[in-house]
């Protein structure tokens, strides 16, 4: 495949591949959904019902949830996923998109890079968090930094501790509006579909409380309660026996796992003897720092 490594470059591959090809927006519901979902359901690579629970999740209905390749008879040739959300960064709001779900025709891979000419030159920030290999070497030449983050997994060995528990799983609806900040109350607001599951504790010993989201994904047929949030991780770190003890209780899992996005900190003490982490690389188009909360609205939640 020809080098792309400049706007310049990559600009002049659009400019040969639009004249055999269009790149549209697909909208839920909407502009060419029904067009992509008959391409996604003739696919092999990814099960369709993945894709499916990805698209009923995403919120921002103003965005694209994909852009669909067209060749000259007017018919699919790729798809790319794009799951938008926005968050406000020093007083400004910004634009965050996870690229997934990359699938093009054998005869078309060439022209993989053109399903990103919709988004490729807008201030948005990308990150692709699950490319298949042959990707990684284009998102690189396309100006993607790669970067390194871990997977953590925590085998919870004291479910059936009998220490006295100090935190207070709080279920009521109006006491949880009544601890949550404005920041917290948004957050929780903006994931309320049953894939994500919330927890508020309550401390009874300062009368703090910890907010926690998480999913149940499966790893290797195993189920697995992924923690993407949790907004007093120090706070966390000290208790976290009797936080993860009601949560296998309530999940029915004793298998717990976390990213760690560049340099940053585990909720999990270093020497918990059944832990493992594992290295992964996620490619990065931003001028903002992604966050936990960024993963979200990601593919990583199923």
């Amino acid at each position: 495949m020809t080098k792309i490594s400049r706007t310049f470059e990559y600009s002049k591959l659009e400019k040969k591949a639009a004249k055999n090809l269009r790149v549209e927006e697909v909208i839920a519901d909407g502009k060419n959904f029904s067009k992509a979902t008959k391409f996604l359901k003739s696919q092999n690579f990814i099960p369709y019902k993945n894709i499916e629970k990805i698209v009923s999740l995403q919120k921002q209905n103003n965005f694209p949830i994909g852009y669909i390749m067209l060749n000259d008879s007017d018919l699919p040739v790729g798809y790319m996923g794009s799951w938008f959300s926005k968050r406000f960064i020093e007083g400004t709001e910004d634009v965050f998109c996870n690229i997934h779900t990359w699938i093009v025709d054998q005869n078309y891979r060439i022209y993989s890079f053109y399903l990103l000419s919709k988004i490729y030159h807008k201030n948005y920030n990308l990150i692709a968090l699950t490319p298949v290999e042959s990707l990684k070497g284009l998102l690189i030449k396309m100006g993607f930094i790669k970067k390194e983050i871990k997977f953590k997994l925590i085998l919870n060995t004291n479910v059936f501790s009998f220490k006295k528990k100090n935190y207070l799983l709080v279920k009521n609806s109006e006491k949880i509006k009544d601890l949550l900040n404005k920041n917290e109350s948004e957050i929780y607001n903006s994931f309320l579909d049953e894939t994500y599951k919330k927890y508020i504790f309550y401390d009874e010993r300062d009368k703090k409380n910890i907010f926690i989201i998480g999913c149940l994904i499966k790893k290797r047929k195993f189920k697995v309660f992924n923690l993407f949030y949790i907004s007093d991780k120090l706070k966390f770190v000290k208790d976290y026996e009797q936080i993860l003890n009601t949560i296998s209780q309530q999940s029915n899992s004793l298998i717990f796992s976390e990213y760690i996005l560049e340099n940053g900190n585990s909720a999990f003490p270093d020497n918990i003897f059944f832990s493992k982490a594992f290295k992964k690389d996620i490619f990065i188009k931003s001028k903002n720092k992604f966050e936990n909360i960024d993963l979200l609205n990601s593919d990583l939640v199923i």
